[in-house]
């Protein structure tokens, strides 16, 4: 069984950027604080956009400026400082 990890990536300061993210285990949680953050920050107007990781690069960049949150499936993250 493959075990995913869940990444929700919204804008920080710059709402044309993707810049932070949080780390979920399970799709269902990750899809609720998009909608969460989407609804308390953009009064719901943004879109929310799930995509799985299928190892053809890196999405995220895909829709930065496109005010969209996205949720990206993925086997692991490292980010280091």
């Amino acid at each position: 069984m493959n075990k995913y990890i869940y990444m929700v990536w919204m804008p920080g300061d710059n709402e044309e950027e993707l810049s932070w993210y949080h780390i979920l285990p399970d799709k269902r949680t990750a899809m609720e604080v998009a909608h969460e953050v989407n609804r308390d920050r953009f009064g719901s107007e943004w879109d929310v956009k799930y995509v799985r990781d299928n190892n053809s690069g890196w999405p995220v960049g895909e829709f930065e400026g496109k005010q969209t949150i996205v949720v990206f499936q993925t086997h692991a993250w490292y980010h280091g400082a």
